[in-house]
């Protein structure tokens, strides 16, 4: 008779060394601990690097914000300076207004705002 182990056509398992299993646990809870100690060491090398780069964007968008408002006064005062070399009316309001000028027979009277009640107390 035959053996039946002999004629087998199942593929048998590959032999286990004792302990193999763990040095292949313990490869790959090495190279866990490798990829976690290089994350906060990455984080560490890069972190002024990071912190420089917001101070730079902060300065940026602040500074844009300056061009902003000096490019809305640059736009006032060349529509102000238009208006003072071509519209007669706007020129004597605006001599009226600052120069205290006045023709010739008129005079001028300002009021002022009284001060608080609580300021003529002290």
């Amino acid at each position: 008779m035959r053996d039946p182990d002999l004629f087998d056509t199942k593929p048998s398992a590959t032999p286990v060394e004792p302990g193999s299993n763990l040095w292949q646990r313990l490869t790959t809870l090495v190279k866990l601990l490798l990829v976690a100690a290089m994350i906060p060491a990455l984080l560490m090398a890069f972190w002024p690097e990071w912190q420089s780069r917001e101070r730079i964007d902060a300065d940026v968008d602040s500074l844009r914000q300056q061009v902003d408002a000096l490019e809305q006064r640059r736009e006032d005062l060349t529509n102000e300076l238009e208006w003072l070399q071509n519209d007669r009316e706007y020129l004597e309001a605006v001599a009226r207004a600052r120069l205290h000028l006045a023709h010739e027979g008129e005079t001028i009277v300002r009021f002022h705002e009284a001060p608080d009640r609580a300021d003529r107390a002290e």
